[in-house]
């Protein structure tokens, strides 16, 4: 794999986890930071920034702005040049965006967006913008506080 495709994916990565992390994060604010640090539209698409259009250089720079926000992407495997491997949201991440999930499709919440999800998670006590800062603990409270939204 060469560098340039081994950022891209780096960065896809990293753009999917902000939108699981990021309150308030779509794609629009992704492509506006690809345009910031350099990115252009393709001709394929010109309505469209592409990563596929910029540097290597600039590559970094879009991740390490991801970073700067909090957005992490794996926790092991520091590769040569500093970018983390791979990891996925733990069981119980999984489980609580699920029940959020559940409880928007039955109707007893508004909004099934993250942004909801992590303005909820406040209201719970846990000061959190990411899946990352939630401790074990603080997911079982939220886990037993979603099922019992759940039941009422």
């Amino acid at each position: 794999m060469t560098l340039l495709a081994y950022l891209r994916k780096s960065l896809a990565l990293h753009a999917k986890e902000a939108n699981l992390c990021l309150a308030g994060w779509c794609d629009a604010a992704h492509r506006d930071l690809l345009a910031r640090y350099g990115g252009t539209a393709t001709a394929d698409n010109p309505l469209r920034v592409s990563a596929m259009t910029m540097s290597a250089v600039q590559l970094k720079a879009v991740i390490a702005s991801y970073q700067y926000r909090g957005v992490v992407v794996g926790k092991s495997k520091s590769l040569d040049n500093g970018i983390t491997a791979v990891s996925a949201l733990s069981k119980s991440n999984k489980l609580v965006l699920s029940l959020w999930s559940a409880l928007h499709k039955a109707g007893k919440i508004n909004s099934g967006s993250r942004a909801a999800l992590f303005a909820w998670i406040r209201r719970q006590g846990v000061n959190a913008t990411c899946f990352e800062q939630i401790s074990t603990p603080q997911n079982v409270q939220l886990i037993n506080a979603l099922k019992a939204y759940a039941a009422r």
